[in-house]
């Protein structure tokens, strides 16, 4: 839980103890949670964690309308750890309260 306490702290989020991703989405955050990946070395278990992070928030995003192309396109050209998982739990959701559900059964990652 080390590295997720840490991940908390440098982006200014709830320490939680399940679903941290989900429970510290923020639509507005889509592009800086992106920025950190790609910028930050990340071990396994923060890889793991930030992409339930942006996959939360981009989820929010699209429910607010936003298109999100861009980001998603950004947030699989990184290859995080535990992406097929991510994409496979998302993608099998309900299309009208998860929006990235449709988006991601029509990306390039085989889950």
């Amino acid at each position: 839980m080390g590295q997720i306490r840490n991940l908390s702290q440098t982006l200014n989020l709830v320490e939680a103890p399940q679903d941290w991703g989900i429970t510290n989405s923020d639509p507005a955050r889509v592009g800086e949670f992106l920025h950190f990946c790609e910028s930050v070395p990340l071990t396994a278990a923060q890889q793991f964690a930030m992409g339930e992070l942006v996959l939360a928030s981009m989820n929010d995003a699209l429910v607010e309308g936003a298109d999100g192309v861009d980001y998603l396109e950004r947030f699989l050209a990184l290859g995080l750890l535990g992406l097929p998982q991510h994409v496979r739990y998302w993608s099998s959701l309900d299309d009208e309260e998860f929006p990235i559900a449709a988006r991601l059964r029509g990306s390039s990652i085989q889950a």
